[in-house]
């Protein structure tokens, strides 16, 4: 119909990030991350013996003793509390999880005023926890 088509070409793995899901499994690829190791950015504080497995920490991320972090994507100042347990999720910019929260497969992010949320969303002390597909 004559409109124009481009494309891209790279030798880099192609990464579909059309959902949560999709963008942790894409960030911890990008960075290298295997079953084994993790990433984390010089100014993350991990204090001792938190666990950290699979996961890619970005800048001023902390973790506190005894938390366990697999999997996941922590964005840049999260804080996840001692005692704490994320398993395949994506902590936004900034989110300070409450102590002890236990969490698997979900987005959690910061509430926004004006914010609309899904039905399947929940919000607990001005976070919101979006399941991934597939999670809880």
């Amino acid at each position: 119909a004559g409109a124009r088509l481009q494309s891209v070409v790279t030798a880099r793995r192609w990464h579909d990030l059309g959902t949560p899901r999709r963008y942790l499994e894409a960030a911890l690829d990008w960075q290298g991350v295997s079953w084994r190791g993790s990433r984390r950015d010089k100014s993350a504080t991990v204090e001792r013996g938190a666990r950290i497995r699979q996961s890619l920490l970005e800048s001023a991320v902390t973790v506190g003793r005894g938390a366990e972090i697999e999997g996941s994507l922590l964005l840049s100042q999260a804080q996840v509390p001692a005692g704490c347990g994320v398993r395949r999720c994506i902590l936004g910019p900034g989110v300070s999880l409450p102590p002890g929260t236990r969490i698997e497969s979900c987005l959690v992010t910061t509430v926004r005023p004006g914010e609309a949320l899904r039905p399947q969303d929940s919000t607990v002390g001005g976070l919101v926890y979006s399941p991934m597909e597939g999670g809880r």
